[in-house]
């Protein structure tokens, strides 16, 4: 009984000492359009609507526009498009979130540069007890974001 109770007590030493999984760098898709700033932030906010995605922070002066968190499915094609960190083995994962920051700069009259970055996490919980693990996107998400938005500034006309 004595063997079973240390090497219960040295199997848990060992896994309160391992460290966090040290994450890849979040990838930022970048793009330059070809059109005018207005067109490019207009294609923006459309696809902000038209995905029903709430606003964090606008800001057309300095070109950025943030959604909230948005919450991401487990059974959503997008769920699997992230690294995460590793929660304990009797851990079950509730959901993913994702933040999405794109940045637009006017590069010259008719190019505009599109950054396009995002900041993921996922719920954990055993029990009664939920704990938030970060989490990298895999780059999917930022680029479909980028080619929604390269498609959209293609289709508005500009009465000028």
């Amino acid at each position: 009984m004595r063997k079973i109770m240390v090497l219960i007590l040295m199997v848990l030493v060992l896994a309160g000492c391992a460290g966090r999984v040290v994450l890849p760098s979040t990838p930022q898709v970048k793009e330059v359009v070809e059109s005018d700033y207005d067109t490019v932030w207009e294609a923006v906010i459309q696809l902000f609507a038209e995905k029903n995605w709430p606003i964090k922070t606008i800001e057309k002066v300095s070109g950025v526009i943030r959604s909230e968190r948005l919450t991401v499915p487990l059974d959503h094609l997008h769920s699997k498009n992230f690294k995460c960190q590793k929660s304990g083995f009797l851990a079950t994962e509730a959901y993913k979130t994702v933040e999405i920051t794109i940045f637009v700069r006017e590069k010259s009259k008719n190019r505009t540069e599109l950054l396009i970055t995002t900041r993921s996490q996922k719920l954990d919980y055993y029990g009664q007890n939920s704990w938030w693990m970060d989490c990298v996107s895999l780059g999917d998400i930022e680029t479909e974001v980028r080619n929604e938005i390269v498609f959209r500034a293609g289709k508005i006309e500009r009465n000028e």
